[in-house]
């Protein structure tokens, strides 16, 4: 060799690790534990009880339970929450965020009451810490993502919805590592957490207390089917596709977080066996059923009826045994959706 091409072939070994490091690492020193308590949290609440069995009329909660009455309100004593944050689990790979900022009972307690002006929305992944459950909640570790969206609102009761900058292949390298790291002791479901940070309000027209109504997770794709394809398609991706196979949409889920899909071969003679099958919309992903089952026959509530919260649904099914039967469905179990190869 020449010495130049010895310089070359040095520098190359110079930086090569640099860059394989580079592409494997991910960052977890970032992180801090929470107490999630039925599944939220907050650095503040307004008149939080003494009691831990106790939520309070203003807890975190109140931003999940799909009533506009209902809100979360900061709890800094003399100020108006800035740098405040409260804790929300994010449903796994859904396009969207809505939140109705201030306090919507009414017109008169919104105008009231403080409001967002400006917010930082921060993304985690939480680890649940073994032994740290009460009857209340579940202590996590909460590993920051890197991702972070900064949302300016109106001073309007209309409710905002956007898309939040999610790096979902990012998230599942974090996920992935995490388990890794924690392989040698057992695992609780890891969750998604947007961490909300208030940055600037509206002020109240009687009180400094701010306050947010409701957050959720819309997912705004519906599944499609083209009969004369084989195919079924959310938005522009492909979620089945099989020129042996013939596909019928059975049921989708209110939110359009979930779709029950029937396969059947597309030639066949005599007795034609059928598949059901479940798909998480969301994140393109077919959902395998531990169950004893003979068919999918849709969606509801624990009481057997009709829900718009995708948290709290329940898929249908006729076991073995041909008796109607209930399995919970959980958006929120990130290593149901990731590879775990």
């Amino acid at each position: 060799m020449t010495c130049t091409q010895y310089r070359i072939l040095f520098v190359i070994l110079l930086i090569l690790p640099v860059i394989l490091t580079g592409c494997r690492e991910v960052d977890t020193s970032n992180h801090f534990t929470l107490m999630l308590e039925n599944g939220v949290g907050a650095t503040s609440q307004l008149d939080k009880p003494d009691s831990p069995m106790e939520w309070g009329k203003y807890h975190p909660k109140n931003l999940r339970d799909g009533d506009n009455a209902t809100c979360w309100c900061e709890g800094e004593k003399d100020g108006y929450g800035v740098g405040e944050t409260v804790y929300v689990p994010v449903p796994w790979h859904v396009d969207g965020m809505s939140i109705r900022n201030g306090y919507h009972k009414s017109k008169e307690l919104y105008e009231k009451n403080s409001r967002v002006k400006k917010a930082d929305i921060a993304f985690h992944v939480a680890v649940p810490v073994a032994g740290h459950v009460t009857q209340t909640g579940q202590k996590y570790t909460l590993y920051s993502t890197g991702e972070k969206t900064t949302v300016t609102f109106d001073d309007s009761m209309e409710k905002v919805t956007f898309s939040p900058d999610v790096n979902y292949s990012r998230i599942s390298a974090l996920v992935k590592k995490l388990r890794e790291e924690n392989k040698k002791k057992p695992v609780g479901e890891m969750k998604l957490v947007a961490g909300l940070t208030i940055r600037d309000i509206y002020p109240g027209t009687k009180y400094k207390d701010t306050c947010i109504s409701e957050i959720s997770f819309p997912f705004t794709k519906k599944p499609v089917i083209n009969e004369m394809q084989n195919t079924i398609t959310v938005g522009d991706e492909m979620l089945v596709s099989d020129v042996n196979s013939v596909f019928q949409l059975l049921d989708t889920s209110p939110g359009n977080y979930w779709a029950i899909v029937i396969r059947m071969p597309a030639k066949a003679e005599g007795r034609v066996e059928t598949g059901y099958r479940l798909y998480y919309l969301p994140a393109m992903k077919r959902v395998m059923l531990h169950i004893n089952s003979q068919s999918l026959t849709g969606f509801t509530d624990i009481y057997g009826k009709p829900t718009g919260k995708e948290e709290k649904m329940y898929l249908q099914f006729i076991n073995k045994a041909g008796k109607e039967d209930t399995l919970k469905l959980n958006p929120y179990d990130l290593l149901q959706y990731i590879n775990k190869e």
